[in-house]
């Protein structure tokens, strides 16, 4: 069966926590239109702001940034990194290069470029430790997690995420705790992923936060998939499906079609439907194609044409 990497979380540093009050209001503009997943309408505000020409450093530097989140959101990462780069170049303080490490490590990682991902990553953590930042120094051990566990070295990547979830407060450790079950999962310790999920989906429930929770509720859906434990993998990712549609988040919500469908057509599930899954799979493929994410819509495509 053709399958993709959809259930890690990556993390970029919000910019809204880091940006210095944001005085620019076009800019502000840009990344609301990210926040709200209009990507397209985030790149063309970004390229409006660069073609005036007579942008000072600082707004320049917005502009980039914005650019380059805007295409990395589509899955157009190529595209991102010379945006990224010039922010690299246009950026001075620690609390600025923090900020764009992290992005370039997050893109070189969407690469396979993994020596500048860690690279990056490392010089993003150093900048966090130099300002004593311990919320983004944690988010930037779980990226550099990533990275390790893509070389195949999950001992080192749970020694990462260990670190990570040592520095954070409880209500701050869902996302540490839905990676660490991620390579259990991978490992086929299922039991232990499955435990550490429900831990994750309760904190965020806790917090308040729906979105979080949806997005862990979908990832333990597929690893209940992965466990044969089919009844209970429909159950939880519809429930996060229906959850991630009342926040709006249509990555994620093509996330979820797409594993319904994997999981619709899974051999050995009773319920079994190539008919259904080809549904949900065309209907991931074409919430993908509507956020700008090509390259996901396109395998999808490339999966159902071969059926």
């Amino acid at each position: 069966m053709y399958t993709i990497e959809k259930n890690i979380i990556p993390h970029a540093i919000l910019i809204a926590s880091l940006l210095p009050g944001l005085a620019q209001a076009d800019a502000t503009t840009c990344f609301n239109f990210l926040d709200a997943q209009d990507y397209a309408r985030a790149e063309s505000e970004a390229k409006q702001l660069l073609q005036r020409g007579n942008l000072d450093r600082s707004d320049e530097r917005y502009a980039q940034l914005c650019l380059g989140r805007a295409y990395n959101s589509m899955g157009r990462t190529r595209d991102a990194l010379p945006a990224l780069q010039r922010v690299e170049a246009l950026s001075q303080t620690t609390k600025e290069l923090a900020v764009i490490y992290n992005s370039l490590g997050l893109t070189y990682a969407g690469l396979s470029d993994l020596d500048r991902a860690e690279l990056y990553d490392q010089r993003a953590l150093k900048a966090f430790h130099e300002l004593g930042d311990k919320k983004n120094s944690a988010i930037t051990l779980n990226n550099l997690a990533l990275v390790v566990k893509e070389r195949g070295d999950l001992e080192r990547a749970l020694q990462l995420y260990r670190e990570a979830l040592a520095m954070q407060p409880e209500a701050e450790q869902a996302s540490t705790l839905n990676n660490i079950a991620l390579i259990h999962g991978q490992r086929k310790e299922y039991q232990q992923a499955i435990k550490l999920l429900r831990q994750a989906i309760a904190i965020d429930r806790r917090n308040g936060d729906a979105h979080a929770a949806a997005h862990q509720q979908i990832n333990l859906g597929d690893i209940l998939r992965e466990a044969k434990q089919y009844p209970a993998a429909e159950k939880e990712l519809l429930a996060g499906l229906n959850a991630i549609r009342l926040v709006g988040d249509k990555y994620w919500e093509a996330a979820a079609c797409e594993r319904l469908g994997w999981l619709t057509s899974t051999k050995d599930n009773p319920k079994r439907n190539v008919g259904e899954a080809r549904q949900w799979l065309e209907k991931a493929e074409a919430l993908y194609r509507e956020i700008g994410d090509i390259e996901s819509a396109n395998s999808i495509a490339t999966y159902l044409g071969e059926k």
